[in-house]
């Protein structure tokens, strides 16, 4: 048997050089538990196995710098700087990001000098092209008549129509049907107005507060239709109490005024 930094003259496997631990030897003459525990503490430098199977350098190739390699002959200091800045380096090999003398290549694009992410574009072209390859073309605008807003892709009504819907808690078939030019209108047979709609809802189903979050205001299975907004506040008024709606109805009949001929 050879001798080595882990085997005894007589071939048999050191132990840890800790006391009472005979554990098997990891590096350093202790095993894996306390040398872990000595690195923590700062008692033993990291030690890097494929830096000492290659027999490179063990210390940054920058001037007085002592730190420990972490990748390209640079320690983790120098090499983020050198990632972010692309300047050259003596130990920057050349990759499909940088160039012959180590600085990081620009995107395709002209008059871009972002540097390069992937397939030659930066990180903004990219997604760019990527988006007009895989997003379609067609039904880009809201499908609601008279909002002419950009659609998201992949949803049925645009962002501003959609928070409505879901404050309401609307299903986007009944969300859509309600807002065909022709069902927008106020909901009294007697008015029938078509300016300054409002979207009315039962109040004894869902109060305020019921919800945790203030954007929503009902469940969908309470909502009545569209009210104007003369009738929405007389409709509040009154708290939905029917019996006050008819004695203004009795009221108004008995104090009518005699028309003048």
């Amino acid at each position: 048997m050879t001798h080595t930094k882990w085997f005894n003259e007589d071939g048999s496997r050191m132990t840890c050089s800790h006391e009472d631990c005979q554990a098997l030897v990891h590096v350093s003459g202790l095993c894996t538990s306390h040398y872990s525990r000595a690195y923590k503490r700062g008692e033993q430098p990291l030690t890097l196995h494929y830096l000492t199977r290659n027999k490179g350098p063990q210390t940054c190739c920058q001037l007085d710098c002592e730190r420990t390699v972490k990748a390209r002959g640079l320690c983790q200091l120098h090499y983020e700087r050198a990632v972010r800045s692309g300047k050259p380096r003596k130990t920057w090999r050349q990759t499909k990001w940088t160039n012959a003398d180590g600085t990081r290549k620009t995107c395709k694009v002209p008059g871009c000098e972002k540097p390069v992410k992937t397939s030659g574009w930066c990180s903004t072209h990219y997604y760019s092209e990527w988006n007009a390859k895989n997003r379609p073309n067609t039904m880009t605008v809201c499908p609601i008549p008279g909002c002419g807003r950009p659609m998201i892709h992949r949803s049925s009504v645009c962002g501003k129509c959609n928070q409505t819907r879901w404050r309401y808690g609307l299903d986007p078939e009944i969300f859509l049907e309600m807002m065909q030019p022709e069902n927008r209108k106020c909901s009294n047979p007697m008015c029938g107005a078509t300016e300054n709609l409002h979207i009315d809802h039962d109040h004894s189903c869902c109060p305020p507060g019921v919800f945790p979050t203030h954007t929503r205001v009902s469940c969908g299975k309470c909502v009545r239709g569209w009210l104007c907004q003369s009738c929405n506040r007389a409709l509040g008024c009154v708290g939905d109490d029917v019996s006050r709606l008819l004695g203004l109805v009795a009221f108004l009949e008995q104090n009518k005024t005699p028309t003048s001929r």
